[in-house]
């Protein structure tokens, strides 16, 4: 890969503005949405975080153009999503939830896909799922130990066979976040 070609100290802080611009453009999206009471956009949150993906390959490969096309048509698609105002504090609580999440990725574990969906069965609560690799088992259960610290969640499930590789592992760690308080949406 390119950045072998560059050494720990110079490719750290390449890295880091790159995390920083992508957590940037999902807060942006996903701001969009809580402003304007997207209920149903929260489906769509795992399109974005995968066209995210899909920008970012183009944008290395060098096609600007049609990374900037994807992400006009995933907010096209975003304000298609508008239907109910009563949703928006559970927008503003899922946003908050997807970048922590997002916050808690590192070089170790690389988070490649976010599912959040609103559930209402005894309350209020989000089910979602995040998925990604991690670079060893330590990091993977230091991973699966934050997310299951978060203030809020009642249920981490990382299922074994993800452990059995010793490097290089790929996980889809589910999760079930109670809401502090119960949205006024139905």
């Amino acid at each position: 890969m390119w950045h072998n070609l560059l050494s720990h100290a110079a490719f750290a802080p390449l890295q880091r503005e790159r995390k920083i611009r992508l957590a940037t453009a999902v807060a942006r999206v996903v701001a969009l949405a809580a402003a304007i009471g997207v209920g149903a956009l929260l489906p769509s949150v795992v399109q974005v975080a995968m066209e995210r993906e899909t920008s970012q390959l183009r944008l290395q490969q060098g096609s600007e153009r049609e990374a900037l096309t994807e992400a006009q048509k995933v907010l096209q698609q975003a304000r298609r999503f508008v239907n109910a105002a009563g949703r928006v504090q559970l927008g503003k609580v899922a946003r908050k939830l997807l970048a922590d999440l997002l916050a808690l990725s590192s070089a170790s574990v690389q988070l490649k896909g976010v599912t959040i969906t609103p559930v209402k069965k005894e309350g209020w609560y989000l089910s979602g799922s995040l998925t990604g690799v991690a670079a060893s088992r330590e990091a993977l259960r230091s991973f699966e130990e934050q997310v299951r610290s978060y203030d809020g969640m009642e249920e981490v499930v990382v299922p074994l066979e993800a452990y059995a590789p010793r490097t290089d592992l790929r996980f889809s760690l589910r999760f079930r976040y109670r809401l502090p308080s119960s949205p006024d949406a139905s």
